[in-house]
C-alpha cells in the first residue's frame, strides 16, 4: 500500500535525522540535547515550524520531552499517551518513558544518573520558560551541568518555513462583554499595585483575550503570533503588520495601542533601563527573553494578572457559551443519529466520523473551526486516550463494538469539548459495567457542592471513587479549564490528583471527564463542560456548584441500571429531559424521534 511505503520513508528520514543530530553533538562536544514539545510562546498546540519532537521521533502527542545524547535517545510523556507512544515509537531508535507524575520533569533525573559532572547540554532558550530553567538548574546543581543556548533550526538542520500570512479579526463586545480598553485599564491598575511600570505578555491566548482579537496562526486555536507590552502611557503590540486589516489597525490606534513588527520585540527589550520595573510571568516568558531583559531592566516575577481574569467568564461570555453549546448539541445529536443509522453499511470509518463531526458543526451559527483534531477510536483504538485516526490507516466500522468520540468546536461565542462513548450493536456485560462506573463517577463529581477556596485536587477523588471500588482508574486528569473562543485547554484551574493550590472560582468553565481504558479491548470516557456558580451562603461561608453546559444524550444501551442508585437515576433523567427539551426544536422528525428514544427515563 502507498501509506505503508510512505510511512517507511518517513521512519527512515526520522532515523537519519536522529543520527545527524547525534553526530552534531559529538562534533560540538555536547553530551546531551533537550527538546521540549513547545514554542517560544509556551503553546500546547504548535505551528508546523516548531514540531521538532514529531519531526525527529514521529511522536505526535502534545506533551513530550525528547532527550538525545551521542548514543541514546529517549522520549518522556504522560500516561495519556502510553499506547500512542508505544505505537509511534515501536520502530524507532527512541526509548519511551512514561511519567510517574504528569508534567513532572523526570528526564532531568535520567540526565543526572547517566551524564558525567560538568556535562555540556544544548537547549534552545526560546523553548524553555524561566521557571523551566530555574527548575533545571536547581535539580542539577550538584552536577555542574552547563546549559548551552542553541538555535534548534540551525543545530538540527530543520528547514524554517515562512508561514502564510492570515488576517486577524476583532471579536465584538456582544461576545466578550467587555472592551479591550476596559480590560487593559484593569491590568494597568493591577501592575501598578504590584509595583511594576511595565508588563510583558508572551502567552498568545492572554494577548488575544485582552485585545478582543482572534487569529489563525495555529491549527484549532484562534491565536496569532505576537508579544504585548503594557506601560502606563502606552500599549505596544508586536505582530506581523501584514496580518492586521486597515480597519482594525485604525481602531487599535484610537485605543492608543500601537503596532510594531514582531521581530522588533527582541531588539526593543534590549533598550530597557533599570528605571523599568518589568512584570513577567516566569511560567510563560521564555528564557531567551528573560536573559536579555534582566541585563537591562529590573524584573518583577509574578503570575500574569491576565490569567485569572481570563479564566473567570463574565455574564455575557457565559450566556454566549450556553448558546454555543446548544449549537454543538444539535451537531452532536445529528452525528450520533447518523452513526447509528449508517454504521451497518460498512462504509463508515474512524476518520470519516471525525470529518462528519466537523461538517455538522460547520452548519451551525458562529462556527469557525474544530477546537482540536477529533479523537474517534473504535474497539481497541478507543483505549488510546488521544488517538488520532488517519484516513489511510484508520479502522472501518464493520462490526459491533465500542466507539469513543472526543471532539469540539470553536465558535465566535465559545469553545466546546465533548466526549461520548456509544455502543454499536449489543454491548457485553463488561462494557456495560465499565461504562456505568464511569457514568457514576461523572455524576458524583458533577453533583458536588463545595466551599469557596476549594482546589481541584481536593475533589478529584469524587470522580474516581466508584472506579477505585472495583480496582479501576484512569491516568489522565479529571478536568481542565476551557477558554472563551480560545484554547480548549486553559489554566490555571484544573481537577486532577496533582496538588496545585489554585482555587476553583465562580465563572470558571471546566470539563469533567472520567474514563476507563482496557488496552487491546475498549476505552470509555464521558465528558461534559460545566461552569461554576454560587450555590448558597451560610455561616460557614460561600458554597459553589457545577452547572451543566454540554447537551448530548448518554448511551442508554451501556447503562447497567442495577448499579445505579435512585438518586443517580433521577440525575440521568433530569439531564436527558434538559437535552431533549433544549434540542428537539432544531432537529428533523426522524432525529427528534431518535432523541426522544435516547433520552427516555432509565
Amino acid at each position: 500500500m502507498f501509506s505503508e511505503k510512505n510511512n517507511t520513508n518517513v521512519m527512515i528520514q526520522q532515523k537519519e535525522r536522529l543520527k545527524a543530530i547525534q553526530s552534531s553533538l559529538r562534533k560540538n562536544k555536547m553530551q546531551a540535547l533537550i527538546i521540549p514539545n513547545t514554542d517560544p510562546h509556551n503553546n500546547e498546540y504548535l505551528a508546523e515550524n516548531w514540531k521538532f519532537v514529531e519531526w525527529i521521533s514521529g511522536f505526535s502527542g502534545s506533551a513530550a520531552t525528547l532527550v538525545i545524547t551521542p548514543d541514546f535517545a529517549g522520549l518522556w510523556t504522560d500516561a495519556r499517551y502510553l499506547l500512542q507512544g508505544k505505537k509511534q515509537l515501536q520502530h524507532s531508535d527512541i526509548e519511551l518513558f512514561i511519567l510517574k507524575t504528569s508534567y513532572a520533569p523526570e528526564h532531568i533525573e535520567w540526565l543526572t544518573k547517566n551524564l558525567s559532572k560538568n556535562s555540556s547540554i544544548g537547549i534552545d532558550f526560546r523553548l524553555f520558560s524561566l521557571s523551566d530553567i530555574e527548575n533545571l538548574r536547581e535539580k542539577t546543581i550538584l552536577y555542574a551541568f552547563e546549559f548551552v543556548d542553541i538555535n534548534l533550526f540551525e543545530f538540527t538542520k530543520k528547514k524554517q518555513e515562512n508561514p502564510s500570512i492570515t488576517k486577524v479579526f476583532e471579536l465584538d463586545t456582544k461576545f466578550t462583554g467587555e472592551s479591550r480598553l476596559e480590560k487593559i485599564n484593569k491590568i494597568k491598575k493591577l501592575i501598578t499595585k504590584k509595583g511594576a511600570t511595565d508588563f510583558i505578555i508572551t502567552a498568545l491566548d492572554e494577548i488575544a483575550w485582552l485585545l478582543n482579537i482572534r487569529g489563525n496562526d495555529i491549527a484549532f486555536n484562534p491565536l496569532f503570533e505576537s508579544f504585548l507590552l503594557i506601560s502606563q502611557n502606552k500599549t505596544l503590540l508586536y505582530i506581523d503588520q501584514g496580518k492586521l486589516p486597515d480597519s482594525l489597525q485604525k481602531k487599535l490606534e484610537e485605543d492608543k495601542i500601537y503596532t510594531i513588527d514582531y521581530e522588533q520585540f527582541y531588539k526593543d527589550i534590549e533598550q530597557a533601563s533599570k528605571q523599568n520595573i518589568v512584570l513577567i510571568d516566569k511560567q510563560t516568558v521564555n528564557f531567551y527573553i528573560y536573559e536579555k531583559l534582566e541585563k537591562k531592566a529590573s524584573i518583577l516575577k509574578s503570575t500574569s494578572p491576565v490569567l485569572h481574569l481570563k479564566a473567570i467568564k463574565n455574564q455575557t461570555e457565559l450566556e454566549n457559551i450556553k448558546n454555543a453549546h446548544i449549537a454543538d448539541g444539535i451537531a452532536m445529536s445529528k452525528l450520533l443519529h447518523w452513526i447509528e443509522k449508517n454504521y451497518k453499511s460498512g462504509e463508515l470509518t474512524e476518520f470519516s466520523i471525525g470529518e462528519k463531526a466537523n461538517e455538522l458543526r460547520s452548519l451551525q451559527e458562529n462556527y469557525i473551526s474544530p477546537s482540536f483534531y477529533p479523537i474517534v477510536g473504535f474497539k481497541e483504538n478507543a483505549a488510546v486516550v488521544h488517538y488520532a485516526a488517519r484516513e489511510e490507516s484508520c479502522k472501518t466500522i464493520d462490526s459491533d463494538g465500542i466507539l469513543l468520540i472526543d471532539s469540539g468546536g470553536q465558535y465566535l461565542n465559545g469553545t466546546t469539548d465533548i466526549t461520548r462513548t456509544v455502543s454499536l450493536g449489543l454491548p457485553t456485560e463488561k462494557q456495560k459495567r465499565d461504562y456505568t462506573l464511569v457514568l457514576k463517577s461523572y455524576i458524583n463529581l458533577a453533583s458536588l457542592k463545595f466551599p469557596q477556596g476549594t482546589c481541584g485536587y481536593q475533589i478529584d477523588a469524587f470522580a474516581r471513587q466508584f472506579l477505585w471500588e472495583h480496582g479501576q482508574d484512569y491516568g489522565h486528569g479529571t478536568s481542565h479549564g476551557v477558554g472563551f473562543f480560545l484554547n480548549v485547554h486553559e489554566g490555571p484551574q484544573r481537577i486532577s490528583v496533582h496538588p496545585i493550590s489554585i482555587a476553583l472560582q465562580a465563572g470558571n468553565v471546566i470539563s469533567i471527564e472520567p474514563g476507563f481504558y482496557l488496552e487491546g479491548k475498549h476505552g470509555i470516557r464521558i465528558e461534559n463542560l460545566l461552569y461554576i456558580t454560587e450555590y448558597l451562603e451560610t455561616e460557614c461561608g460561600k458554597f459553589y456548584k457545577f452547572e451543566n453546559l454540554t447537551l448530548c444524550p448518554l448511551e442508554e444501551k451501556l447503562i447497567e441500571k442495577s448499579l445505579l442508585t435512585s438518586k443517580e437515576k433521577v440525575w440521568i433523567n433530569n439531564y436527558h429531559q434538559e437535552v431533549y427539551e433544549t434540542l428537539e426544536a432544531f432537529l428533523n422528525q426522524e432525529e427528534r424521534l431518535w432523541l426522544r428514544e435516547k433520552t427516555k427515563n432509565v
